[in-house]
């Protein structure tokens, strides 16, 4: 497994993936806010989970598309390694 850290500023929505039929949507909900409240633009770190293994030429895919703001500042990877 793999884990991405996409630096993000003043950021809703997005996907992140390895490839166009494996992207994950980009979690901003916390869990203890209630439903049907509005979520702010997001500036930090979010960690992202990706399946399969590291390889130097295996892209990872960040897109968007929704007519909302997303600037992607960073793209860290963390391989796990036993």
């Amino acid at each position: 497994m793999i884990d991405v850290t996409l630096r993000l500023y003043r950021s809703i929505g997005g996907r992140v993936g390895p490839s166009d039929d494996a992207m994950a949507p980009i979690q901003y909900r916390d869990p203890s806010l209630p439903l049907g409240t509005a979520l702010d633009l997001f500036t930090g770190d979010k960690l992202v989970g990706l399946e399969g293994r590291w390889d130097r030429d295996r892209p990872i895919i960040i897109e968007h598309d929704d007519p909302l703001p997303m600037e992607v500042c960073a793209v860290m990877p963390f391989i796990h390694v036993n």
